[in-house]
């Protein structure tokens, strides 16, 4: 069996890199694996494989230098991003590494635009009349408080989401509104910033937040889906916990907000994950896609769609769904291996250490 040179970039221990790593080495595809990290001390450095520092991919340039001498210097055959930003410039400098003869384990440019950009997410869902929670995109250097206040009320009532536009993952840099003066304290931080936002109805959870893997070969057919009913009780799955305002609309005695560290309970869910395969197939998706939502009232409500290898990559392979032996086989050797049976249990995490000699 032939065996391949592979580059994740980054892993940092914390990111969907470090899941893909431990995912591929469950795999026998691999003969070497380059990780990078922007830091010496990393996670990734600490790893028995072939290390580099790398730029931040911001700077797109010095990066992609860095990336180009990485697959000369050791023969890279597959290409993995780990984040968002790496993802961003691979994706737009995709024939170029190609023409190295690298083959990149991502979806194609059009699903990776429509997807990180939220506005542009909802629109498609609209198009297709897919359930989504009501939105409504701002920016607050274009605005007066009293405009944007006024065009979001005249939209949705309290409480709602706040979340930057293109940013993904961990519910960064997310407000619960429930007032005004949840608003007030919103818009005083963010008055200066130049980013566009999106505010999101609430959608409660008392059905259940799941997290779906939508794996699809390069001809635009699903190979198989997974999905895990998250757990909204433990502090690690939490970002925020505050007491419900609102029970005459919202049931649960708490607003929720989750973070980016997914764990619960994995099961067949075949209508949810039937529903993300329907979106997947409707994005013409060619990868890996990764899709955040509640179930209410017998609706499945999309919230976020990542165009990438997701932060429950490796808990999907340690069950038996490895994502990226799927995408692997689709890009590399063009085989679609079918939905795989992955097992249905309850999944925690914990924290694992990791050492080397000096």
């Amino acid at each position: 069996m032939k065996k391949y040179n592979f580059l994740i970039t980054p892993v940092n221990g914390r990111n969907t890199g470090t899941e893909i790593y431990h995912s591929l080495k469950l795999t026998s595809l691999h003969k070497k694996i380059a990780v990078t990290d922007i830091r010496e001390f990393s996670y990734g450095n600490h790893l028995n494989e072939k290390f580099y520092l790398q730029p931040f991919a911001s700077l797109s340039e010095k990066y992609m230098e860095t990336v180009k001498k990485i697959i000369r210097k050791e023969g890279i055959d597959v290409l993995i991003p780990g984040s968002d930003p790496e993802l961003k410039i691979i994706s737009r400098e995709r024939k170029t590494l190609e023409m190295m003869g690298v083959r990149i384990l991502i979806n194609s440019a059009e699903v990776i635009d429509t997807c990180l950009d939220k506005n542009k997410t909802v629109e498609f869902l609209r198009k297709y009349n897919f359930t989504f929670p009501l939105t409504v995109a701002f920016n607050p250097k274009k605005s007066s408080d009293k405009e944007v206040v006024k065009h979001i009320l005249n939209e949705m009532k309290y409480p709602f989401i706040i979340k930057p536009n293109t940013e993904h993952g961990g519910s960064s840099n997310t407000s619960l509104v429930q007032d005004i003066s949840d608003w007030n304290v919103f818009y005083k931080n963010a008055k200066g910033n130049t980013s566009s936002f999106i505010a999101q109805e609430y959608i409660d959870a008392p059905e259940g937040e799941f997290t779906l893997g939508i794996m699809s070969d390069t001809n635009a057919k699903i190979i198989s889906s997974f999905a895990l009913r998250r757990d909204l009780t433990d502090p690690t799955s939490v970002k925020m916990r505050v007491p419900n305002r609102y029970k005459n609309r919202i049931k649960s005695d708490y607003l929720i907000v989750s973070t980016g560290i997914s764990q619960g309970v994995s099961g067949d869910f075949k209508a949810i994950r039937k529903f993300g395969e329907n979106v997947a197939e409707a994005l013409n998706s060619i990868g890996p896609l990764n899709i955040q939502g509640r179930y209410l009232n017998g609706k499945f409500y999309i919230f976020e769609i990542n165009p990438r290898f997701s932060a429950t990559t490796f808990i999907r392979s340690s069950l038996g769904h490895n994502d990226v032996d799927l995408i692997f086989n689709s890009i590399v050797k063009g085989i679609n291996l079918g939905q795989q049976k992955y097992k249905f249990c309850s999944v925690v995490r914990g924290k694992d250490l990791i050492y080397k000699k000096i």
